[in-house]
This record gives structure tokens, C-alpha cells and sequence, in this order.
């Protein structure tokens, strides 16, 4: 049977048993955060044990192994947790609420309400965490407020390798067709490090040739 591609770009699930063979996971962090595709996305699921709170799972993917220590993770999702619960705290949410229904919501052109506060305060702790933590480590956490909290999502940049049914020497047409958006110096490295060594030398020898006729003829 013909065997299905991966897409070029990935999209979480929910967790159905161990990741496939083909799967990305456990290859040294390369590509750009924020130009290039991931290779995979990691979805982290909300945890309903505490209500309709939105709080996210804090069990350790075995994804991460050798990117993110345990420890790290936690502290992580803890944080996000905190400020969730802040956020969403009832007394601030009445007290908001009705000043808001007394003002005619002019209070909302005054001020942020509490909610708004902490949302920026959040945004602000994933672009933190991002920079000095997760991006070093090839990962990337998404701005879980475009999915409604449903979910947390977190990239996962990976090395690109030549598939098996390929030649080293391919590997640049293999570059081109299967990952367009990287960019020249990523590229010049990738085809620096896959060339074979004889395609340069010739290449090399044509060229020294090449210029001692033409120093020739102009003589």
C-alpha cells in the first residue's frame, strides 16, 4: 500500500498511544521559531478535575525527554495555572461586572478589568518563558487564548534529514521540495554537510580549469 505523508505543516491531536515511527521526536532543535514550520506539535490537555476552570494537564510528555527536564515543565504549567485562576476569579469578576452595569461600561474606557490584566500579564509570562527557556531548547508554547483554553499547544523544531530512498546528493532538491521556507544560510549549511566530498573536488577541478584557459586565451 502507498504510504501517507507527513504533512508539511503539523497539527496537534489528541493522545492516541506512543508517536509513530516516522515521527520527529528526538532530533537536535535546527530552524528559525517564527519562520520556519515545526515538525510537531505537542497538545496538552486541559484538565477538568477542578470544573470548567481552565487549567492545563500537568503530566510530563515523553516528548520532551532531552529538551525539557520535568521540573521545568511543571513550573511551567503551574504558572500558566496560577494566573488562570486569577484571572478568572469571581469576586473580581462581580466587582467588574457591576461597575461596568452602573457606568453604562464607561469604566471599561478607563480602566481594564481584571480579566484583561491578567490575560496581559499571562501573554507576557508565555513570551518570557519562550525567550529564556522553551525557544533555546527548540520549542515554542502558542498563545493558548486563540483556542479558547481549550488546549495548550507546543511547537517542536527538529533537524531535517534526507529520507532513506534518497542520496546524499539529492539532498538539496530534497531541501527545496520538501521544506521551501528555509532560509539560504540554513540551506548552504544543510548542502555543506551532505555533499559528497568528491562532487566538490570536481567541481573545484572544473573550475581551476575553466580559469587557466580563459587566463590562457586573454594571453
Amino acid at each position: 500500500s502507498r504510504r501517507r505523508s507527513r504533512p508539511l505543516i503539523p497539527h496537534s491531536s489528541y493522545y492516541f498511544g506512543p508517536p509513530p515511527p516516522d515521527a520527529a521526536y528526538g532530533s537536535s532543535p535546527v530552524g528559525q521559531i517564527g519562520k520556519h514550520h515545526p515538525r510537531e506539535i505537542v497538545r496538552i490537555e486541559r484538565d477538568y478535575s477542578g470544573g470548567e476552570l481552565p487549567q492545563f494537564a500537568s503530566s510530563y510528555p515523553l516528548e520532551f525527554e532531552g529538551r525539557l527536564t520535568p521540573t521545568q515543565f511543571l513550573e511551567t504549567i503551574n504558572s500558566i495555572n496560577e494566573l488562570l485562576i486569577s484571572a478568572y476569579d469571581l469576586n473580581h469578576s462581580l466587582v467588574d461586572n457591576a461597575l461596568a452595569f452602573f457606568t453604562l461600561q464607561l469604566s471599561r474606557l478607563i480602566a481594564a478589568s481584571h480579566y484583561d490584566k491578567e490575560m496581559r500579564r499571562l501573554q507576557q509570562l508565555i513570551e518570557d518563558t519562550n525567550v529564556r527557556l522553551f525557544n533555546p531548547a527548540g520549542l515554542h508554547i502558542r498563545w493558548p487564548r486563540k483556542v479558547a483554553f481549550m488546549f495548550l499547544e507546543i511547537e517542536y523544531y527538529v533537524r531535517v534529514s534526507v529520507p532513506a530512498f534518497m542520496s546524499f546528493s539529492d539532498a538539496p532538491l530534497v531541501t527545496l521540495c520538501l521544506y521551501p521556507r528555509l532560509d539560504l544560510m540554513f540551506l548552504s549549511s544543510f548542502i555543506a554537510h551532505t555533499l559528497d566530498f568528491r562532487h566538490i573536488t570536481l567541481h573545484v577541478q572544473h573550475t581551476f580549469i575553466a580559469g587557466i584557459s580563459a587566463q590562457h586565451h586573454s594571453s
